[in-house]
């Protein structure tokens, strides 16, 4: 089993290569997507409405032949954001869907819960930490991980919309952001007992995964 090193100094960035690539994920990393469409009967009714608003205004966007930015915003773009950034790019794969592009930043900057790095590691992603680190869940597909701000210079500039997922207005949407969507997630860097820790990063998973397959249901 590849085991994903801790990343203490990053936070998630914005580079992705082609989601939607028909090439195939690492098997356990398939093997995991797998797993958590067993898992959709979890989601409550009200939070299925709140997934699925997602789901919507991304398929706007490609109704129209257009490309679709999304960028997670938290407070310190420390956790819960970048669990959804690379579960969302992940499954974008998954579910062969192209066009669609993830990123996550904070109101402030901040470093990695390296529990989520450890986490996804007993999936099957592979990790090379540096400056910048290169998290990968195919051989054409990766992303690039660092701590940034909403106004870094790598997010998108306009025509991208924002996800709110902190619980407690402690964050903000990018004034440039043409459209915004509260879904709050709970912070995993706050939580400090193990067993609830894996349990909201298996519900994160599965939620945002959903969010993929639902849209794949859409574009039938």
């Amino acid at each position: 089993m590849i085991v994903l090193a801790l990343l203490a100094i990053a936070g998630i960035g914005s580079a992705f290569r082609n989601p939607g690539d028909t090439t195939e994920l690492y098997p356990e990393v398939s093997k995991y997507f797998s797993s958590l469409k067993k898992k959709f009967n979890s989601i409550t009714t009200k939070r299925e409405r709140e997934l699925n608003r997602l789901s919507q205004v991304i398929e706007k966007k490609k109704s129209k032949s257009m490309p679709c930015s999304v960028v997670f915003v938290s407070s310190d773009n420390s956790g819960s954001d970048q669990l959804a950034q690379v579960i969302l790019h992940a499954a974008a794969v998954y579910y062969k869907i192209s066009g669609v592009t993830f990123y996550s930043a904070g109101s402030s900057s901040s470093n990695l819960d390296g529990r989520i790095a450890a986490a996804l590691g007993k999936f099957g992603f592979k990790a090379t930490v540096g400056e910048k680190t290169e998290v990968k869940f195919s051989d054409a597909n990766a992303i690039q991980l660092f701590s940034k701000k909403t106004d870094d210079s790598s997010l998108p500039k306009s025509e991208f919309y924002s996800v709110l997922v902190c619980a407690e207005n402690t964050c903000t949407a990018p004034s440039n952001s043409e459209y915004t969507i509260k879904l709050p997630l709970k912070d995993l860097s706050q939580i400090k007992d193990e067993q609830e820790f894996q349990k909201e990063f298996e519900k994160i998973a599965v939620e945002l995964s959903s969010v993929m397959y639902t849209l794949k249901q859409i574009g039938k």
